[in-house]
Order: structure tokens, then sequence, then C-alpha cells
């Protein structure tokens, strides 16, 4: 009996708990796979349940968690990997076709990197954020997000005031032995937009000819005017929302100071899940999580709301950011700053959107309604919408090329006592 294909994705969460848009990505690429009969594995590190168990015992200790095909079937000492997927590959009677990895974060590095070099398997690796330079660059603590507004590889000069200096140019060695052990396995080093692909080419070069760029989402695109008739562009005030995780990185600080400054100029909204402990006062708040079937999607919540400006402040460089296309296929207006990747690489076309260099310059802009209205009706007269909205439908980049592998049989490792931790925690 012939074997089944299936694919093993490395990523840095559970895709199946975590709503994001890595994990919004891993779960439609899944269920194209599954849809042709292709299964999935997926591997993520326990990353809570190690640094409490590596915090406790002074000592490195690796745990990851496995789904196969959306169940999780428990977690396994990372350095067992292999043993797991070849108990996986002969429970379930698949092949292994290739991997895909979307994150490196968390990882034992070494460990990683010898196990993917075992398998002899194609590797396409997706880039999500700039983690591949730094992984510490969206940590609270450090300086990760000015270093955003300037990437650049870790070094001991330009990391010697980051709390996380000393880590970050340890994982730089992991990082490179990543990209160079694994070379003739990694085939295509898949970027969602151009300013990425832009970006990682100018800081690692030497993996310049392997970039290419698959954006996440396809898409037509028609005028305003002939998509979005009724906008609730007369209302008495502006509705501005902010959308996605209520954190610093991506802006909600600075969402707390508009607020501040210009608190009864406009009518304040948040979508996205719903932050009890960030929730302002004057917003009104609108669940939206892609994880959550009753929930509407994020468009129509927009829609549904009549919100003519989206405030999408990212401190981080996005490298294509579901929120953005979700707001311009609801027809708002969108708020950034510079330094903010792909948003302001769309937004910056001087129709769409309004770049700033700083938030004081986007307050100044906002406390005359009246010029703000002026450039949303010129928005909806001249702007394009993105319209058929959906998954990128066309994985043809995912191809894997290498030859399957059939794994030697390998003993059930999972630990049963971790397993049942993770399991009570999430």
């Amino acid at each position: 009996m012939d074997k089944k294909k299936c694919i093993i994705m490395i990523s840095a969460t559970n895709y199946l708990k975590k709503s994001a848009g890595t994990e919004k990505f891993t779960r439609g690429l899944a269920d194209i796979y599954q849809k042709q009969d292709i299964d999935i594995v997926q591997v993520f590190p326990v990353s809570t349940f190690n640094n409490k168990l590596q915090s406790r015992l002074k000592k490195d200790i690796y745990y990851v968690g496995i789904n196969y095909n959306g169940d999780f079937l428990g977690c396994y000492k990372q350095e067992k990997l292999n043993p797991a997927l070849g108990y996986i590959c002969h429970k379930y009677g698949v092949e292994y076709t290739g991997i895909i990895v979307n994150q490196l974060l968390d990882y034992n590095l070494p460990v990683l990197v010898r196990t993917l070099k075992q398998l002899k398997l194609s590797i396409k690796v997706i880039v999500h954020d700039f983690s591949y330079i730094c992984p510490y660059l969206q940590r609270k603590a450090g300086r990760g997000l000015e270093c955003y507004k300037e990437l650049h590889l870790p070094d001991e000069i330009s990391c010697g005031s980051c709390c996380f200096a000393a880590d970050a140019l340890k994982d730089r060695e992991g990082l490179n032995a990543f990209f160079n052990v694994l070379n003739e396995q990694i085939e295509d080093i898949i970027c969602p937009s151009q300013d990425t692909a832009d970006a990682m080419g100018s800081l690692m070069p030497d993996i310049g000819e392997k970039l290419r760029v698959r954006p996440h989402l396809g898409y037509i695109e028609k005028p305003y005017r002939e998509v979005i008739k009724d906008n609730g562009a007369k209302t008495d005030k502006l509705r501005i929302a902010f959308l996605g995780a209520a954190n610093k990185a991506k802006g909600f600080d600075a969402w707390k100071k508009l607020h501040k400054e210009i608190p009864a100029s406009y009518k304040y909204y948040y979508f996205g899940k719903t932050p009890d402990e960030f929730s302002l006062s004057n917003d009104e708040i609108v669940n939206v999580d892609f994880q959550d079937p009753e929930a509407p999607s994020m468009p129509a919540a927009l829609r549904d709301n009549k919100i003519d400006i989206a405030f999408i402040w990212s401190e981080c460089r996005e490298t294509y950011s579901y929120t953005l296309y979700e707001a311009l296929e609801a027809g708002c207006f969108i708020i950034t700053n510079d330094h903010s990747g792909n948003i302001k690489a769309v937004a910056g076309d001087g129709i769409s959107g309004r770049v700033f260099s700083s938030l004081q310059d986007s307050i100044d802009y906002m406390k005359d309604p009246d010029k703000v209205r002026q450039d949303i009706d010129k928005y909806r007269e001249e702007g394009m919408l993105p319209v058929d909205v959906d998954f990128n439908n066309d994985i043809s980049l995912f191809e894997m090329h290498g030859k399957p592998q059939t794994l030697s049989y390998g003993k059930n490792c999972r630990n049963a006592m971790v397993t049942q931790l993770y399991k009570a925690y999430i």
C-alpha cells in the first residue's frame, strides 16, 4: 500500500491555540495540504514550561509539542524528535516529503540543525518576522523596538547596551549554522512582501539567490467607489479603530497617547481578542478572533461598524500584516509610521493612508478632523480596494524537490508528565 505524503512544519507556537498572523498562515497552509490529502506534522517548543524548568534546574532542557493533522499528540524531549517522527511515520503510514520552517524561536538550535540534517529532506524557510536576524527584537525588555527602526545583525558594539546581547550573539552563531549547514537542503526562503525580501537580502546577502516573494493572501483590486457605496463617511465623528494585539510592539502605547491628546475629536474602537486588562474607557470593543467560529471576520466587523480609519502603528517592522489587508478590504484609511515595514510600503502610496515619522506628527495631523476627512474622501474617490480576499492558494513555491523519506521505526518517547502539564496549561 502506498504511503501518504506528510510535511513537517517547524514552528515557534501551537497554531491550534494562538491567534496571530503566523498561526493564521500555518492554519491556512495546513488546510490546503489536507485538502490535497497531504498530512501535516507540526513541531513547536513548549516555551513556557521549558523556561520554568530551565530556571529551576539551572540547565538547558527543551521539550517540544507535536500536532498531527490538527490533533495534539503530546510533548517530547527535543533531542528525541527523530525517533518521535519515526514512530509517527510508521503508526500513521506516512512518508515525509519535506520540511517547512516557520520560525526557529525557543529551540535548542544546534540540536535542531543536527536533527534536520539527519532527516535529509528539502526545506522551505518562511520569513514571518525578522527573528532570523535577531530572536530578541520583539521582547519587552532589551532594545528590540529601537533596533527595528534600523535593522542590523547582532554585534558587540551595537548590542552592548541590550540585556539580551550575550544571548543574541550566541543565537546569531546558531542561526548562521542553520543557514550554512543546511544550505543544500534549503531550496527557497519565502518572503510575504518585496519590502521583506529587500531587507533580508541586504542584511544576509549570502541567502539572496534563494529569496522568493509570495504574498500570504490572494485578491484582485477594484475602485473603492464600485466596492463600497454606503461607507458611513457622513457620521458626526470619524470612527478610528485599533486592530489586533494590544501590546507595545503593535502600537498600543501610541494608541493610548492618541486617546489622551485628542479624546473628543473621534469615536474610538478596539477590534481583536477582548483585552480586558488593556481596555480604555472610551473604546467600543468588538471581539474579533479567527480561532473563534462565533466571532465575525475583521473586514465584516469593520464594515458593520462603519470604521473610517485603521490606526496600525506597528513599532516592529511588519513582513506582511494581515491586519493591513483586512482594513483595506473594509475600506479603512490607514494611519502608520515610517518603520512599520510592509504597512508603510502599501499605505505610503499617498491615497490609501498616511505615513508619519513620529507619533506627534500623526497627532498634529489628526487634530484637524476636517483635513483628515478630505483625505478620506479622496481615498474613497480615487483609491483601489482588495476584493475576493482569501488565503493564497498558489502553493507551487512549496513543492519539494528532494527524495521522500520513510524513517526507521522509532519509539513512542512521549513524556506523559510534561504532556499532562501542557494540556492543563492550555
